[in-house]
């Protein structure tokens, strides 16, 4: 099967179409295979990977093929906005998707009537108005009532004679179910799957951005064990994002430098949402200055102009797991970034040791941290901008102003040692390949071996404080601002 690809173009929303949808023929293979099993699934990983992106993508795929169109029914549920706050919110959520199948829609107002009349007819708590305008009759209770609303796409289903695949968006917030219930989120995940394993007509897919769930689920101690077949949707590798720029540029008559490609993953660590944004920017600037050729200076602009962006903010600042993240859960973040160490980070903000590890804990859950490196630049680089607001820091104007913040980024990365040895020596000879900082080393009586060296500099790099490029056979490393 082939998905997507065909009319790829940079875009800053969810995908309408199959086609817009990119390189994840894969992932989107395996789920369609489960689902025609009936087996329930579960996509993890971390934020704005894909996960959403992948619900489409099988939605699309179900309703644009004839064979499971017949079969399957399509729906998604986004949890996000529930704020268990109320029962009838949560009703809304839940239920008005299934407003949306098209037999209903497509079919004639007697038969949408039909079968509403028979759902009605099953329901002893719940009354249906219009179509599927959900009310609790009188004098029911919402403990009453929550099996029926659980049970509604399957019920749907069987009247339809079709099976409801079930996408439910972000499913975490589902706990907030035990607020309205009065119930421990463990009895939700119990209630859930005591309705759901009977359900004959309904496929579930869920997403989950906290990247512990896969592992909690595996558990046999959890309510769904056994339940959910695991799926991992990652950030575009470096060959993925590379092929990805290259061809929407390339069909719109650009043409990109390999180091500048580079660049883009680079800064973007390959999320799909921030690698759409540079690529945005790039051609902005492009068609601006009437460029055809893109190289790593239009990239580093449209990479800057993309962080300083009034959408980064926005879209930082509405992100709900974002809004879990106190002043102290930032600060670990940015200094995880510069590579401090967990009794360097303990030290400068004044906690404990035992308290650091808690919170990175925390923030791996979330899908924040993978292995204690942080997994989002752009979330790192705008705490990095809030809290130096915060703290008064004052920014020279102009190109002056850029290299004085640059360098008190510097300082405050705490380099030391070999690594703040070979930084200060590619500043200042302002560019040198391997052997020219090997050679300088010698000189000032610092021995280390090649392979050492090499894996500083590349350190270096990753940090964005060294810039490699390709000249002839030799990579040759500068600074960022010299």
């Amino acid at each position: 099967m082939s998905l997507g690809g065909f009319n790829v173009d940079f875009i800053m929303r969810l995908p309408r179409t199959k086609d817009e949808i990119y390189d994840r023929e894969d992932e989107i293979n395996l789920l369609t295979d489960l689902v025609k099993r009936n087996q329930n699934v579960l996509i993890y990983g971390i934020r704005r990977s894909g996960k959403t992106t992948l619900l489409y993508a099988l939605k699309y795929y179900v309703e644009e093929n004839e064979e499971l169109r017949e079969k399957y029914i399509p729906i998604i549920i986004a949890m996000e906005s529930f704020t268990g706050s109320l029962f009838s919110e949560f009703v809304k959520v839940y239920i008005d998707p299934l407003k949306e199948v098209y037999p209903l829609k497509l079919r004639v107002k007697d038969f949408a009537r039909s079968i509403l009349e028979r759902i009605s007819s099953r329901l002893r708590y719940l009354k249906i108005k219009g179509l599927l305008e959900i009310e609790l009759r009188d004098n029911v209770r919402v403990a009453e009532a929550i099996h029926e609303v659980l049970d509604l796409p399957d019920v749907l289903g069987e009247e339809l004679g079709k099976t409801i695949i079930a996408c439910i968006d972000e499913f975490q917030v589902i706990g907030k179910l035990s607020q309205v219930l009065g119930i421990p989120e463990e009895e939700v995940y119990k209630l859930l799957r005591g309705y759901w394993q009977h359900h004959r007509n309904v496929v579930y897919v869920i997403t989950g951005s906290r990247v512990s769930i896969a592992a909690e689920m595996s558990r046999a101690t959890h309510p769904f064990y056994g339940m959910f077949y695991p799926i991992e949707v990652k950030p575009f590798t470096e060959k993925q994002t590379i092929s990805f720029v290259k061809k929407v540029l390339n069909e719109k008559g650009y043409i990109v430098l390999k180091e500048a490609l580079r660049e883009v993953y680079r800064a973007t660590n390959g999320i799909p949402a921030w690698v759409n944004l540079v690529g945005m920017k790039i051609l902005e600037i492009a068609m601006k200055r009437n460029r055809k050729r893109i190289d790593v200076k239009i990239v580093r602009e449209a990479i800057n102009e993309a962080l300083t962006s009034p959408y980064i903010t926005r879209e930082l600042e509405r992100d709900k797991n974002v809004a879990r993240l106190d002043e102290t859960d930032e600060k670990i973040l940015v200094h995880l970034w510069k590579k401090a160490s967990p009794s360097e980070i303990a030290k400068v903000l004044g906690l404990s040791i035992t308290t650091i590890y808690n919170r990175v804990r925390k923030l791996e859950d979330y899908g924040f941290l993978v292995k204690g490196n942080p997994t989002d630049p752009f979330l790192v680089k705008y705490l990095e901008r809030k809290h130096r607001l915060d703290t008064s820091m004052v920014v020279v104007s102009g190109a002056i102003g850029a290299a004085v913040e640059f360098d008190l980024r510097v300082s405050s990365l705490r380099l030391s040692g070999d690594k703040r040895k070979v930084y200060d020596i590619v500043k200042q000879l302002g560019k040198a390949s391997l052997y020219e900082v090997e050679e300088k080393l010698h000189s000032e009586g610092v021995y280390m071996s090649r392979s050492k060296l090499y894996k500083l500099l590349e350190e270096l790099v990753k940090m964005n404080l060294l810039i490699k490029e390709r000249l002839g056979r030799r990579n040759i490393y500068k600074t960022v601002l010299r």
